[in-house]
């Protein structure tokens, strides 16, 4: 939220800059005496140092909040693809919703997209649900940590994938249970 604030009051202080510079710049209807003359302002809306450093330092900060976001996405996302394919398609789908999620971080970060990376190894089935539900616990925490952070474009589409990704895995769990329960019988 300070994030939001600091930036909103930033996009306020320039709005109010060009407004009163273009106040300045009205047509009083008498021409100034030529000793009195003003030299013309600098029209082109730009922020001072202090403005600009202040700016500046909050893309950083907000570029260091996604990387570590990207991070715990990607643990996730490796915890997961280390699980079995065995949840009827909900863990795959869940795979794909953490990638999509890194993308739209990483778009506002301006890095490059990371591949997708194929499930190559299978584990024993009580590994493979220890993982998914590991992959959900931190991704619920992931999705705790992006409500409490100041609101983006990207941002909001990353909250929307880690959202249906973690109903992607609630769903796996439940497959993974109703599947063992018809097995035993």
């Amino acid at each position: 939220m300070k994030v939001a604030r600091m930036l909103t009051a930033l996009i306020v202080c320039a709005v109010a800059v060009s407004l009163s510079s273009a106040a300045d710049k009205k047509p009083s209807g008498k021409n100034p005496p030529a000793s009195k003359a003003k030299p013309p302002k600098n029209n082109n809306h730009q922020l001072s140092k202090a403005q600009q450093a202040k700016l500046n330092q909050l893309k950083a900060k907000i570029k260091a909040q996604d990387n570590h976001l990207v991070a715990h996405l990607a643990a996730a996302y490796a915890i997961l693809k280390a699980a079995d394919p065995i949840y009827n398609g909900h863990r795959g789908k869940a795979v794909h919703e953490i990638h999509a999620a890194i993308g739209h971080l990483e778009a506002e970060m301006k890095a490059g997209k990371q591949p997708y990376i194929k499930h190559t190894t299978d584990v024993p089935r009580v590994i493979s649900h220890s993982l998914v539900n590991s992959s959900r616990e931190n991704l619920i925490a992931i999705h705790h940590h992006l409500n409490s952070m100041g609101k983006t474009p990207h941002r909001v589409k990353a909250h929307q994938h880690v959202v249906a990704a973690v109903d992607q895995l609630n769903k796996a769990l439940v497959f993974a249970k109703f599947a063992e329960a018809n097995a035993l019988k």
